[in-house]
């Protein structure tokens, strides 16, 4: 951890960089959310990137941050009911939730690309409640590598993610997840963020994204919606996050909701599965 790494990420793999840099901030911006992530700003310092690398929008930066805590809020809830189950982030990127919400019991598993996982594994530490993956989320081969068995709770992410698959890859992620986990009584929980079609359509003006050539490819009228990929899904939760990121984001999302009937402007979703 001397030298600093080099970055010779893909433009996808640069969006992994994104929510870091915001989370690195959160300290400092929103003190009063009380989310602090002390790995973040210790791996943005040490790689050396400016805190203005993809803006200082403060509405995405407070939605990052929001989204996070988000996600934060219901895996300490999961791992609470369940102290001995499993928490797996799908495209985990440079997250850093396990190291926030270890208290040195949780069991947790981090999956994302070779380049990612290669860059993250310089700044944390496996052990054996820990373990960084090099998978690709596309390819269900991932779901025998996880380590988990029927019997076993399991809490899945998928924070940051799915906006950037292509739809038949998400829909394929959706079925595969139900096929296999919808058996049997173990607790079981899946959350993730989904872009509106009008939020993917217009990704290049996302005050983050217009700072890479990365770019929305996948979006979701709803998280009702994925009932249409597997019916087995009941959705626990589905909340408008833009609707707490300030007055533009407000009104953007309310004129999207009056507009579509409701359809949340950008979502996020916990969803659990039908048990026979």
């Amino acid at each position: 951890m001397g030298d600093e790494p080099e970055l010779s990420l893909s433009v996808l793999e640069k969006t992994a960089l994104i929510p870091l840099v915001a989370r690195a901030q959160a300290r400092t911006l929103f003190p009063e959310l009380g989310f602090v992530d002390e790995q973040a700003e210790y791996m943005v310092e040490a790689l050396g990137i400016p805190l203005d690398s993809f803006g200082l929008d403060v509405a995405w930066l407070r939605g990052t941050i929001l989204r996070a805590k988000w996600f934060d809020d219901r895996c300490r809830q999961f791992f609470k009911a369940n102290p001995n189950g499993l928490g797996v982030a799908l495209g985990a990127g440079l997250d850093t939730r396990f190291q926030r919400l270890n208290e040195g019991a949780i069991r947790w598993v981090d999956l994302d690309l070779p380049e990612v996982t290669d860059l993250k594994c310089r700044f944390v530490k496996v052990t054996e409640n820990y373990r960084v993956l090099a998978c690709d989320v596309t390819d269900p081969a991932w779901i025998d590598q996880i380590g988990w068995r029927a019997g076993l709770p399991l809490i899945l992410t998928a924070e940051g993610l799915l906006m950037y698959l292509a739809p038949q890859d998400v829909r394929n992620l959706f079925r595969e997840v139900a096929m296999h986990f919808s058996s049997g009584k173990a607790p079981f929980s899946f959350l993730f963020d989904y872009a509106s079609p009008l939020l993917v359509l217009n990704s290049r003006f996302h005050p983050a994204l217009m700072h890479t050539e990365a770019r929305f490819r996948w979006g979701l009228a709803g998280a009702e919606a994925i009932r249409l990929f597997d019916p087995r899904y009941n959705i626990i939760e589905d909340y408008d996050i833009s609707q707490d990121c300030g007055y533009p984001t407000f009104f953007v999302s309310a004129l999207h909701q009056f507009m579509t009937m409701g359809q949340p402007f950008y979502g996020l979703a916990h969803v659990q599965l039908q048990r026979h």
